[in-house]
């Protein structure tokens, strides 16, 4: 069971359709408009997870919705669409319902670095799904032969381009360690104002677990998110 809630702690980290997927023509780029950052507020979506963590392989649905910088709301299911879990999580704080056995975890950001093996911070994992740059202004990407790098304190950000400047690798590193966090992205989909990776491969290595996660978005829109519905049933008992 441990394992089980880890890889589901796991894929809400690295991870409710209110509208239909829209099929437009994408704008050509030029090579002086690298697609590093995305400017973007709401994101609603559905996608197809496999996770491979500590030898444990699931599949799974997620239901998404996010509000950038602010909250990100998930709903994952199992086999036949059965609801096993539900979370929210905020810049501090991260709620986990286990609906299979009716307990509940209530996290700090801190506590979820120490299960995942890296540096958690939510404004990076909501740029990572998206398909963005990991870090925001005011840190600066410098250009060198071979893609993009971003420094911010103990860590770094390596971007490799698409031959239409949306990222293809980002390679996220903590010096102290040599921690590193891969993701792979290809394909796009119409989000509404911006595009986002259709597939979304994930690696993690640490000297504590290695993590792999392939993301597949359904279907995804920009529209406003009025709620983001998460009550702690009564009878469930916190972990």
């Amino acid at each position: 069971m441990k394992k089980y809630i880890l890889c589901l702690i796991a894929t809400s980290l690295l991870i409710t359709n209110c509208g239909l997927f829209k099929n437009k023509k994408r704008k050509a780029l030029t090579l002086e408009t690298p697609m590093l950052s995305k400017n973007w507020t709401y994101l609603s979506a559905r996608l197809d997870a496999k996770t491979q963590i500590q030898g444990s392989n699931q599949t799974l649905g997620i239901s998404l919705r996010m509000k950038k910088d602010s909250i990100t709301w998930f709903s994952v299911s199992a086999m036949f669409g059965i609801q096993i879990a539900k979370g929210l999580m905020t810049a501090d704080s991260i709620w986990l319902l286990n609906k299979f056995s009716k307990e509940y975890y209530a996290m700090s950001m801190d506590d979820i670095s120490k299960i995942s093996g890296a540096d958690v911070n939510l404004n990076q994992l909501q740029n990572a799904l998206v398909g963005a740059s990991i870090f925001d202004t005011p840190t600066q990407y410098v250009q060198d032969s071979t893609g993009y790098i971003g420094i911010q304190d103990i860590f770094s950000n390596f971007l490799q381009l698409h031959s239409d400047n949306s990222i293809a690798k980002s390679t996220l590193t903590k010096s102290v360690n040599k921690d590193t966090m891969l993701f792979e992205y290809s394909s796009q989909l119409d989000a509404g104002s911006f595009w986002v990776p259709e597939n979304i491969a994930m690696n993690g290595k640490s000297d504590k677990k290695n993590i792999h996660i392939d993301l597949k978005y359904k279907t995804v829109n920009d529209n406003i998110i009025t709620s983001f519905p998460f009550v702690i049933p009564s009878g469930y008992k916190k972990r």
